[in-house]
């Protein structure tokens, strides 16, 4: 029997769970058999951590032994560092040199880092210092929209060059990593996969309701993610513009503006709205059933494609996204779900308007998204994706290519 293929894991550990860490737990039960062995190593972790089931978990900071090796490597890592808190350059350095003895003490073959910085920074200081092949997701950060990622702009055009595969959960995230330097030829876009037999149409959405005190006649309108004035101000905007009736409003998640939303929403059609705070990961299949769409509302090009409309659509719950990012790629308008200008909260409105009143439309794209859901983000097609690119970076770094 040919000896296992090692990678490393570079990614968050849960709790609190969100599409990264789904994303990541997906792969690692559908890669579990005998051709592969795993290891998650992330940068920090919590006390209560649960990592992916399926793979050794270690936490790198709580071991004793540290690499001494690849002082040049570490140097010209940090020279190309953004520009950031001295703690956090201090932490790079404590994992890397405790990585890196963990690397050569187990002959990993590969390192698979979700983000630019740090872990795939992380990565490619690995592959200098022990010739092992790196392989760095690329998400919606090489679009630079935000003061802090603009500063990073220098250390990701570094990590994307130097990295053997780029996987990119969207064209449009490839698309930003390319124009930082990212080899198209060794890059590939692999949609972050769903668990299409959990996310599923026939599910109870009604008892979810029924928990959260919510008419079973309510057309309910729910939006899920980080708590971003950025993610969700058209959102918010859309509401007091929309004419249905029965309409109910949910904004499931947390985020450093969530101040800003509870004072938005003293206003007018504030009755309609709930916040629920952070959704726990086995409600999310009923939370999606029992809502009767579900809006994606980014309106800046960092949005990759984001589990929850992936997870929706699996669900068969229709998905209003904006027209903006990776969002596109999932939706065909009309068909599929809808789509709306990202800076044009009446046309938000009149989309959600439109759904509740069109019992034929909600019909037809139930199914269809479903389908589509099938057919492109099922999670099984993009583990075989990933795994089969990290296998491809590390011939290409045994080949010396």
């Amino acid at each position: 029997m040919s000896e296992p293929v090692r990678i490393g894991i570079i990614a968050p550990c849960p709790p609190p769970y969100g599409g990264i860490a789904r994303v990541i737990e997906n792969n690692v039960a559908l890669w579990e058999d005998e051709s592969v062995e795993l290891h998650f190593l992330p940068m920090s972790a919590p006390v209560d951590a649960e990592p992916p089931v399926g793979a050794e978990f270690h936490r790198l900071s709580e071991h004793g032994n540290r690499s001494r090796s690849g002082v040049a490597a570490f140097i010209r890592a940090l020279i190309k560092a953004p520009v950031t808190r001295p703690s956090a350059y201090r932490s790079f350095v404590n994992y890397n040199r405790a990585l890196s003895h963990f690397v050569a003490d187990r002959k990993l073959d590969a390192l698979y880092a979700h983000e630019a910085w740090p872990a795939g920074a992380s990565a490619n200081l690995q592959s200098r210092i022990h010739d092992v092949a790196s392989v760095v997701v690329a998400y919606g950060e090489s679009y630079g929209t935000t003061p802090e990622h603009r500063r990073w702009t220098r250390s990701m055009r570094d990590i994307f060059k130097n990295a053997d595969h780029v996987i990119a959960p969207s064209e449009h995230c490839l698309n930003g990593a390319v124009h930082l330097g990212a080899n198209r030829s060794q890059s590939s876009v692999v949609y972050a996969g769903v668990d299409v037999g959990r996310f599923r149409p026939d599910l109870d959405g009604a008892s979810w309701r029924e928990t959260h005190d919510i008419a079973p006649d309510a057309f309910v309108v729910s939006v899920l993610g980080l708590v971003l004035q950025r993610k969700i101000e058209v959102f918010l905007d859309a509401i007091s513009k929309t004419e249905s009736d029965n309409l109910v409003f949910l904004i499931g998640g947390r985020g450093p503006d969530e101040a800003y939303v509870r004072n938005r929403l003293q206003g007018k059609n504030s009755d309609k709205v709930r916040l629920l705070g952070f959704v726990e990961e086995e409600e999310l299949p009923e939370f999606y059933s029992a809502s009767d769409v579900l809006v994606v509302s980014p309106n800046t090009q960092m949005e990759c494609m984001g589990q929850s409309m992936k997870e929706a659509m699996a669900c068969g719950t229709p998905v209003i996204g904006a027209e903006i990012g990776g969002v596109p790629e999932a939706i065909k308008d009309g068909i599929d779900g809808l789509m709306y200008d990202p800076n044009r909260p009446d046309e938000l409105a009149e989309a959600i308007d439109r759904l509740s009143n069109d019992a034929d439309l909600r019909r037809g794209i139930r199914s269809r998204s479903r389908d589509v859901a099938v057919e492109r983000f099922d999670s099984r097609v993009s583990a075989t994706m990933t795994l089969d690119a990290i296998k491809t970076a590390i011939e290409r770094r045994r080949s010396g290519r």
